[in-house]
């Protein structure tokens, strides 16, 4: 239920990190910016972790344009 709350919280349009760690901090959760983590995989440009204690986290990524770059 938690989940889907953070979900509706974030939707789909295009969101920066800044955007999705303000959204969940003002739920009460803690962020990360966990993108060092990340740095093997050139298409993942940006990474946060927002966390509930012992309960569950969610993952928020921001990833290069793929098809755009490979010109379709």
């Amino acid at each position: 239920m938690c989940l889907v709350s953070l979900l509706g919280l974030t939707g789909c349009k295009n969101k920066t990190a800044n955007q999705f760690k303000s959204k969940v901090e003002s739920t009460g959760l803690l962020t990360t910016d966990v993108t060092t983590q990340y740095s093997e995989y050139e298409y993942i440009k940006e990474a946060t972790v927002a966390l509930k204690e012992d309960e569950y986290q969610v993952e928020f990524y921001i990833v290069k344009n793929i098809v755009k770059d490979l010109g379709y």
